[in-house]
């Protein structure tokens, strides 16, 4: 059959007569296996922190995400339902550990926010603050205005309330 890597690839056998065919399927098959193995999607409830920590009648919170190896790809929506809890600015607990890096700040995605009431849609960076590395903090934009210091809170962009949605995605090194 042949020797399988630690990651269940199977290579061919070094010796003996060659089977190109067989060998090359079998390789193909490990390959697609090992793979499958590391593409598997997930999913996973978002849960804040500090931010939206009650959906309200009605809400909802959705995500998903994939880790291959160290890399962690994922994303998430949430609406807002009848009485939300939203108090404080956003920080959304990850689905898996990140990096602690020293720099203070790395970007690691964005989200987009509709406020149902009027229709109006805000967006910018999902970061990780050095200070709550197991955290997503959400910065950005204010009524269309560019705003690096900003973060997004229960009052900011707009006061969030029913019907409104967060959606977002990112990609990160796991811890």
């Amino acid at each position: 059959m042949g020797t399988t890597s630690p990651h269940g690839i199977v290579y061919a056998e070094s010796g003996g007569a060659p089977q190109a065919w067989v060998d090359s399927l079998n390789m193909a098959n490990s390959i697609e296996d090992a793979l499958a193995a590391y593409e598997l999607v997930n999913s996973w409830t978002p849960v804040f922190n500090t931010g939206p920590t009650g959906l309200g009648s009605g809400g909802s919170a959705e995500g998903s995400y994939v880790q291959l190896g160290k890399l962690v790809i994922g994303s998430f929506q949430i609406v807002l339902g009848t009485s939300p809890t939203v108090s404080g600015t956003f920080e959304l607990n990850l689905p898996v550990p990140i990096f602690s890096w020293t720099a203070p700040y790395m970007n690691i995605g964005s989200w987009t926010g509709r406020d149902d009431s009027p229709t109006v849609y805000y967006g910018g960076s999902i970061v990780m603050i050095s200070t709550s590395p197991s955290r997503a903090h959400f910065s950005g934009v204010d009524s269309g205005t560019p705003s690096s210091s900003r973060r997004v809170s229960d009052t900011s962009p707009h006061t969030w309330a029913v019907n409104d949605v967060l959606t977002g995605n990112f990609m990160y090194r796991a811890a």
